[in-house]
């Protein structure tokens, strides 16, 4: 396969992470299978784990913000939690045993994350939170606008060492 790239002007190792990188075992993988490439050895098997090890930083972004979120109307226990990623864009959302990956934004002074993308590329759910720490969650099925279906009462705590 690789041979086929060559001759037709594209490098090996581009080659490696374009077709590889759908995850970095398979970039692992590539590192240990003998140099058929125009690169040298040692300089194609460093950016190939180079490349490996950004990614796997990239699959496991630390937490750097946590909200426990409780019911407004009766706080008996935590309802959801919503947590921002490193790279301030992305985050999690978490209900019921359930994780959803989210966009994660703030928009003026709230707090909101976006989730469950649609076929049209909006976002069927928004979870939102105020300053003051009041939340709301929005389902927006098919339509475009929605009023909040739940209304919650956030408060950010400290992270643990496991999320750090």
């Amino acid at each position: 396969m690789y041979a086929r790239y060559c001759h037709a002007g594209f490098w090996p190792s581009d080659i490696a992470l374009h077709v590889k990188r759908d995850s970095a075992q398979s970039l692992m993988w590539d590192v240990m299978r003998p140099n058929s490439a125009l690169l040298g050895g040692n300089m194609r098997a460093h950016l190939i784990l180079a490349a490996a090890l950004a990614m796997a930083g990239v699959a496991h972004s630390a937490t750097v913000e946590v909200w426990e979120c409780r019911d407004r109307f009766s706080p008996s226990g935590i309802l959801a939690e919503a947590k921002v990623n490193q790279d301030k864009a992305t985050g999690t959302i978490s209900v019921a045993g359930v994780v959803h990956k989210a966009r994660y934004e703030v928009k003026g002074f709230n707090r909101r994350w976006d989730f469950g993308e649609r076929n049209d590329g909006l976002f069927a759910y928004s979870f939102i939170v105020s300053p003051d720490g009041s939340a709301s969650y929005f389902d927006f099925g098919t339509a475009e606008s929605a009023k909040p279906s739940i209304l919650m009462r956030c408060k950010q705590r400290p992270l643990s060492k496991a999320e750090q």
